[in-house]
């Protein structure tokens, strides 16, 4: 069999929209001018200039398609070809791979401990519900509707599982597999046995670095098995739904309608507060752990699920989930040997993140001038100092390395970092937090959550953070334009791309910012404001939404640390507003917006009146 070949030259310059006419008109232009016709070079150049603007016109068309269709994915393709965008560059060839590879599963398996208290905890939990397997009332039920749902909603694309299953499979004959798998998935949360396939996982390292020089610099992504990703969602929804299941009012993860913002607030609020008075000083402890979800010890956590009072079955699965779990790395065609490691959650997966919150759930504060805030395992703890008296907050950190100890969690010194807000006239010294014989980092600014916050809290270095990454971006709305995009799709792309970004945890930053700064960030706004012709709504205005809306949140939230600072006045119309002495605490959040709570009602009585 002859298959014909033809080599074609691309070279870095060319754009994806060029079509084969376009090219022919080149060629004749420069054919033309090589002869010294010029009539027919101003005549090349004219059908030039209009191929150019159909073949952009056309390439638009495509991505308006696509955003029309619903398909950010595809249309984000689209827009990277329009922007002659490249993607990272992979790996190129490794070195020593075998060996490395076996390296770093030897690495991740770094914190396994097979000892006998494992194997009695998981075999306890296994003859305890056999005797009381007869009780109906524990027993949780999976419903073939879920399965169906959480089949038809996998999404597609994503690498094929070590068992061979692909998410196209289970999402395109869900209707036929969700009968199959539902007694499959009550079964084995009946009797706490997970097949092993299941629990294979393939570790791909992703450098954390773009310097990699030690082992630790490869984060451990797992793939596991697709068909249990579903069965996490499952019992993640039935954990979730345990009444003795009651997460710590500052762990603001996995929390219904919490998010970052929160953490952040509630934080800021509190250094804000304590700064308020004169001669005082806050130091914030931002804790690093070191491979968190690895040391998770699966006879801790079942005790802790018990103490929770949550469903036997559930407590019984998860040390099986978690126990004995067979894993390779893989790096390009590199495979390791195989490891079975019996410690610790995969990372990657759906139910870890919600397993370390559990886990880490008693890990509170034992000294009154002092808080721990966490966002599962982004931790930081603050102590409120009077005057020169550190010992307090010193102690809580203590304690705080004890209770790791205890519960075999490891910090990483060299990355945990100590902010000292001090704006106090005398010259007071803080003495170094000492952990494990090693002096912890002070540092000036600390990027906690993506948000940037600094030691004199004006928040330079965020605002030159915000602009710099919606600068980076106004570049694909100027292609879109080039390319004659509709109106309607470039707002589209401005609000999910741009305007994300400026108003990520606006109601953080945004009413502390001086004046300079939000003529700054107002300016990036109106650059894409001119790009589409059309009239987008100011940085103010998005910041006084966000306002009311949290604030309207956190007043149902009755778990939530600010619902008891919110509180009416007794005409019941006001909400009381705490007395502030420094423009930091009053341009915060919660003192700004129960004054424009305030200031709207007055508005609307006086609206009535007229």
């Amino acid at each position: 069999m002859i298959i014909p070949e033809r080599s074609l030259r691309i070279f870095p310059n060319s754009k994806p929209w060029v079509s084969k006419k376009l090219k022919s008109l080149v060629y004749e232009k420069k054919a033309a001018f090589s002869s010294g016709d010029q009539d027919l070079v101003k005549e090349k150049q004219r059908e030039i200039k209009k191929e150019v603007k159909r073949c952009k016109k056309e390439h638009g068309k495509k991505l308006e398609d696509k955003f029309e269709e619903g398909n950010t994915k595809a249309a984000w393709q689209v827009m990277q070809s329009v922007t002659g965008h490249k993607g990272k560059n992979k790996c190129g060839t490794i070195r020593n791979g075998q060996r490395l590879v076996n390296g770093l599963n030897e690495f991740y398996c770094r914190f396994d401990v097979k000892s006998d208290e494992l194997v009695n905890t998981v075999t306890g939990n296994k003859l305890r519900t056999t005797t009381t397997c007869a009780n109906t009332t524990d027993r949780v039920i999976v419903n073939e509707s879920d399965v169906r749902k959480l089949f038809a909603n996998v999404k597609i694309g994503k690498a094929t599982s070590p068992d061979g299953v692909t998410n196209m499979l289970i999402k395109t004959c869900s209707s036929q597999l969700a009968p199959v798998f539902t007694p499959i998935f009550q079964r084995t949360l009946d009797e706490g046995i997970i097949p092993e396939i299941w629990k294979t996982s393939i570790i791909t390292p992703v450098p954390k670095t773009k310097v990699v020089s030690v082992l630790n610099d490869y984060r451990p992504i797992s793939l596991t098995s697709n068909v249990i990703k579903c069965l996490e969602r499952v019992v993640l929804k039935l954990l979730l739904a345990e009444k003795g299941v009651s997460m710590d009012k500052n762990q603001f993860a996995y929390q219904s309608k919490r998010g970052v913002d929160d953490a952040i607030l509630v934080y800021l609020h509190e250094v804000l507060k304590h700064l308020d008075q004169p001669e005082i000083s806050v130091r914030s402890l931002f804790i690093d752990f070191s491979s968190a979800f690895n040391t998770i010890k699966p006879s801790m956590l079942v005790q802790k699920l018990f103490n929770m009072q949550v469903n036997y079955n559930i407590v019984l699965w998860v040390p099986y989930y978690l126990c004995c779990k067979p894993q390779v790395v893989k790096m390009g065609n590199f495979e390791s040997d195989q490891c079975v490691i019996s410690t610790g959650a995969p990372q990657g997966c759906v139910l870890s993140p919600v397993l370390f919150c559990l886990y880490t759930n008693d890990c509170q504060k034992l000294i009154d001038k002092c808080n721990i805030i966490k966002y599962a395992d982004d931790t930081v703890l603050t102590g409120f100092i009077y005057g020169n008296d550190g010992s307090a907050y010193i102690s809580e950190v203590q304690n705080f390395v004890g209770w790791c100890k205890k519960n075999s969690l490891v910090l990483n010194v060299d990355k945990t970092k100590e902010l000292v807000f001090d704006f106090s006239k005398g010259n007071n010294t803080h003495d170094h937090v000492i952990i494990n014989g090693k002096a912890v980092e002070r540092v000036e600014n600390y990027k906690y959550l993506g948000t940037y916050i600094d030691n004199k809290l004006n928040w330079n270095l965020h605002t030159k953070f915000v602009k710099g990454k919606a600068c980076q971006r106004l570049y694909f709305l100027r292609k879109l334009k080039q390319c004659k995009v509709d109106v309607t799709i470039m707002k589209l792309f401005y609000q999910s791309v741009i305007q994300s970004v400026l108003t990520f945890s606006i109601i953080c930053f945004f009413g502390s910012l001086p004046k300079n700064h939000r003529v700054e960030l107002e300016r990036i706004r109106k650059s894409p404001e001119r790009c589409i012709g059309s009239s987008l709504p100011s940085l103010s205005l998005i910041y006084e939404e966000c306002l009311i809306k949290k604030l309207d949140s956190k007043r149902k939230d009755e778990t939530h640390p600010f619902h008891s600072l919110v509180s009416f006045n007794r005409s019941g119309n006001r909400l009381q507003v705490p007395l502030t002495k420094t423009s930091r605490f009053r341009n915060s959040f919660l003192p700004e917006v129960l004054h424009l709570f305030n200031s709207n009602v007055k508005r609307s009585v006086h609206s009535v009146n007229l």
